[in-house]
């Protein structure tokens, strides 16, 4: 049979039988497809996993020191779920095959796929169940909606059934813990008029314009709706910003800076600061008195320019001061 045909063997009913007739043929022997096997874990960092065998038997003439884990599953199913033929076993259901038999003959086999949750939870789509005398029944699940893609690994759980009702507990979650989070968080508003079209805007920051002693440009978003979608028991959402040097005449959606917004340390998103307004340079007459003023501010130790002034707001994701009853 072809090796497609052979994967669905061995992905869909979960085939032994197939798994050993993969490694003789694609690795030339159990043993050398085996080393091969244990060679890709360790490149895609699993550091806890020994693989004796091809398909995973774990007592009887099988016992040894085979063995996983549940984070080095996960590694090697996000990993195997980036090849299509792969992704399209596991995620097909049941399915029919067509295999030559030694007489010459054909033979249509209607494989029934032993992963049940695909049958009623919506978001799952694939990928693999397993059972062993040391593991137990386990489950190594996929599931999206629509936005992220989740992977559920779930060994030893108390039944076969149980298998797929924790694997669905775990994604729904960790999709009930995310949540949009607005970005642009101003009570100030300003009209920003940028070819032709006049919208309300909320005003991040007002950024000092470097020809001027006292004047400020105020900012917006390059995009005032923009929200991250975050993972609440992350914790609170942090925010920084990093002001351009503004010279000259300045107009409203040019660029005066950035913004930065992390949770947990990790960066969750990164926004240009453009101007909300329009702000002329100074004249030549109005340059001589900056000049002058400077002059005198300088001697005096005042400010060469205005002070930038941040307004946006990053609400508790997280509230600490709660009180728990």
């Amino acid at each position: 049979m072809p090796l497609e045909v052979a994967l669905k063997a061995l992905l869909v009913p979960s085939g032994n039988d197939a798994a050993v007739a993969i490694a003789e043929t694609v690795g030339g022997s159990e043993d050398a497809f085996v080393a091969a096997m244990n060679a890709k874990a360790a490149e895609l960092g699993c550091t806890d996993t020994v693989f004796e065998n091809p398909h995973g038997l774990d007592d009887g003439e099988f016992a040894g020191d085979q063995h996983s884990c549940a984070a080095d599953v996960a590694k090697m199913a996000r990993y195997a779920m980036r090849n299509e033929t792969f992704r399209a076993i596991v995620g097909g259901g049941d399915t029919g095959i067509v295999v030559d038999r030694a007489d010459g003959t054909r033979a249509t086999i209607e494989l029934e796929s032993t992963d049940e949750l695909m049958d009623y939870y919506d978001k799952a789509i694939g990928i693999k169940t397993g059972f062993t005398a040391l593991a137990g029944p386990s489950f190594a699940g996929a599931a999206s909606n629509g936005e992220k893609e989740l992977y559920a690994i779930v060994i030893h759980s108390t039944s076969e059934t149980q298998r797929f009702n924790d694997a669905e507990t775990l994604f729904e979650w960790v999709y009930e813990h995310e949540r949009d989070y607005p970005l642009a968080n101003s009570t100030q508003t300003a009209s920003m008029t940028v070819g032709g079209q006049t919208s309300e805007v909320p005003v991040v920051a007002e950024v000092p314009h470097a020809d001027w002693i006292d004047k400020t440009v105020k900012a917006t978003l390059s995009d005032p709706e923009a929200s991250v979608r975050i993972f609440d028991l992350n914790g609170n959402v942090s925010q920084s910003l990093e002001f351009d040097e503004v010279r000259g005449d300045v107009h409203a959606g040019d660029k005066v800076g950035t913004i930065t917004f992390k949770q947990r340390n990790a960066t969750v998103a990164t926004l240009d600061l453009v101007a909300c307004e329009d702000v002329a340079a100074p004249d030549v007459f109005q340059g001589i008195g900056i000049w002058w003023d400077r002059l005198f501010r300088g001697l005096s130790g005042q400010p060469q320019t205005a002070s930038a002034v941040t307004l946006n707001e990053t609400p508790l994701v997280v509230d600490k001061t709660a009180v728990v009853g």
